[in-house]
């Protein structure tokens, strides 16, 4: 998360943000969303590989 938040940091990107009209509040309820959308296409594209490998496996055996 650490990550996101700094790259709005680089360059004082946080100061132009925030003349936009948007509250901090908003801001960091958008960072979470983001994390955990990215986060949930990540596990289902993990658990859509697993079950090609587990099948996969199973010809094998």
């Amino acid at each position: 998360m650490r990550i996101v938040f700094s790259y709005d940091e680089a360059n004082h990107g946080l100061k132009t943000l925030f003349t936009l009209p948007i509250s901090k509040s908003d801001y960091v309820k958008e960072k979470y969303l983001f994390s955990l959308i990215i986060t949930g296409i990540g596990f289902v594209f993990v658990t859509i590989l697993g079950c090609f490998r587990k099948s996969a496996l199973w010809k094998h055996l």
